[in-house]
């Protein structure tokens, strides 16, 4: 078994400022500190309410007590557009 990579000074140098977190800041995407409305932490509210529900239908078993892949399958056939739909306004209101 090899034995730990020794890294010289400059590579260790260039590591530590690509990697370095007081150079966020910098990037021209971030924008100012602003509060979030309540209005957006009420929808927000609302989708996690119907994730919750969703995942609620999943611990439903048939009679002998069974789990069947249909459920699975309608899970993700409506958690997959709601996801998308969240994931999409978030980003254009942000």
């Amino acid at each position: 078994m090899p034995g730990p990579v020794k890294l010289d000074d400059n590579t260790l140098h260039a590591l530590h400022h690509f990697i370095d977190a007081s150079k966020v800041h910098h990037f021209q995407y971030m924008k100012p500190h602003r509060s979030v409305s309540w209005l957006e932490l009420f929808y927000d509210l609302v989708f996690v309410v119907f994730i919750a529900r969703m995942v609620h239908s999943l611990t439903h078993l048939d009679d002998e007590g069974h789990f069947h892949f249909d459920t699975l399958v309608d899970f993700f056939l409506t958690f997959l557009p709601l996801w998308w739909t969240w994931m999409c306004s978030t980003f254009y209101l942000n």
